[in-house]
């Protein structure tokens, strides 16, 4: 069969033990791609939850603590004002990255009823009253990763929805992305970076464990011939084989970083990679950058055009390492439960790492080529966003941290406050922009507007549209 023939058939290369490696975007050749709404935006969305709030002003009974993660003004962001001024905010961690970001306060959940930290996280994606509530809420509807997945993604491929953090055992650690309404509709999230491995690398037939596993050989091994033979195909260009030698070095570096990115005691078993307690701060992080790389390798392949991922519980209480010193539970902090001397503060340098974690991302999809030829990372839009607006239960100016642009659609480098004279604006404004981001619309051809409880305002943020 004539490569360029079998290139426009499959985007897959497929080798020993029913081994497959996905193949990034290449300009020599054309894979056929279903039919999808607005398909050349090609918008590939990534929406990354951490819980209890963040470190900004707030008014307690014994004081007011200072502002420490919004920037000091409206307006126009570079690297400048991120790391000079505002260098004691948790955003200057996004300094590099400043003309990708659009940053919006002003937003709250309104009308929503419940506000704890389940019924929050139930009514983040889906902007809806939750049906039941405290830390059994779940959400009166569908969440906007699967209504979005569901007209963006390939026919029958769900949206990805990763939490680093173990699953079972917590009543509230689950409720985050949703098909439907309720029980029936809460979806199923996946924490064992080695099995999402296993799933995007197709290895089902017993030997690929064998070869994959205890011997350690990478998928690349095993599907060889195929790649040499394309890499040596006349239909490629030059920079169509620098992509595939870089995607080859790719797949092997997280392979290595599967069996050694994280302490030695949560990789003995490469089967139990996700089976860990959560408690361990730097193991959190570590395995949220591996799900990262797997979610980036989804997009760069086109595999996937949505992922959520969440940090540990809504009440997370992951004990994180401030100043090289395991601090309490994150959720006793966000309450400033303790006796720590600045609890505020230690929220703050929390937030850092969560931005810190947020920038990986960022930098790895930057690295990688989108449809366009250009940075993957201008056809992604990546959210940075929490169940809460501060630790005390509160959802009056809800952060969000969005980059990429959504090739082009959105303007970058602005911090946007979307408050109407000093009032928030319902938070399902912002995730209507995320629909119409996508290049989905309503019946009369404009932007999607309707999303979330009927009872909402429509209406999209304009002031962050390009």
């Amino acid at each position: 069969m004539a490569m360029k023939k079998m290139l426009k058939r499959r985007r897959f290369l497929r080798g020993l033990a029913g081994a497959t490696i996905a193949l990034p975007f290449l300009e020599s050749v054309h894979f056929g791609r279903p039919a999808r709404a607005d398909s050349d935006r090609s918008v590939y969305n990534l929406i990354f939850k951490q819980g209890n709030g963040v470190a900004q002003e707030q008014r307690l009974a014994n004081g007011t603590e200072p502002e420490r993660f919004w920037p000091r003004e409206t307006g126009a962001l570079t690297q400048e004002t991120l790391a000079g001024r505002d260098s004691d905010r948790a955003l200057s961690v996004l300094a590099p990255v400043a003309d990708h970001l659009t940053v919006v306060s002003g937003t709250a959940m309104i009308g929503m009823g419940q506000c704890r930290h389940a019924a929050s996280q139930a009514q983040l994606l889906s902007a809806r009253p939750v049906l039941r509530g405290d830390n059994s809420s779940r959400a009166g509807g569908e969440t906007v990763d699967w209504f979005i997945a569901s007209r963006c993604n390939p026919e029958g491929v769900e949206p990805l929805n990763f939490r680093s953090g173990r699953i079972e055992g917590h009543a509230i650690s689950g409720a985050m992305s949703y098909r439907g309404a309720g029980d029936a509709g809460l979806r199923a999230q996946q924490n064992n970076p080695a099995a999402i491995y296993r799933d995007l690398f197709g290895g089902t037939a017993p030997e690929f464990e064998d070869l994959v596993g205890p011997r350690r050989m990478s998928v690349n091994d095993l599907v060889r011939e195929d790649f040499d033979r394309l890499l040596s195909s006349s239909v490629l260009s030059r920079r169509d084989r620098t992509r595939l030698e870089d995607h080859r070095g790719f797949v092997r570096d997280m392979e290595v970083r599967l069996t050694c990115g994280l302490p030695e005691e949560e990789t003995a078993n490469f089967e139990d990679l996700g089976d860990y307690d959560g408690g361990d701060g730097n193991v959190r992080h570590a395995t949220m950058r591996l799900l990262m790389d797997l979610t980036a390798y989804a997009f760069e392949c086109d595999l996937n055009r949505t992922a959520v991922l969440q940090m540990g519980d809504c009440a997370d209480g992951t004990r994180y390492v401030v100043d090289g010193v395991r601090q309490n539970s994150f959720h006793a902090i966000s309450h400033r439960t303790g006796v720590e001397n600045d609890l505020q503060l230690v929220h703050h340098k929390i937030d850092r790492s969560m931005a810190e974690t947020f920038l990986y991302f960022l930098n790895r999809v930057s690295e990688m080529t989108g449809p366009s030829g250009g940075s993957l990372l201008d056809h992604c839009l990546a959210v940075w966003c929490n169940d809460l607006a501060r630790g005390g239960h509160s959802v009056d100016n809800m952060p969000f941290v969005l980059a990429g642009g959504a090739n082009g659609f959105l303007r970058t480098g602005v911090y946007v406050d979307a408050s109407r004279g000093g009032s928030p604006v319902s938070h399902n404004k912002l995730l209507n922009t995320l629909i119409a981001a996508n290049g989905i619309t309503n019946d009369a051809g404009s932007y999607y507007d309707r999303f979330g409880a009927a009872s909402l305002e429509g209406g999209v943020i304009d002031a962050i549209i390009a």
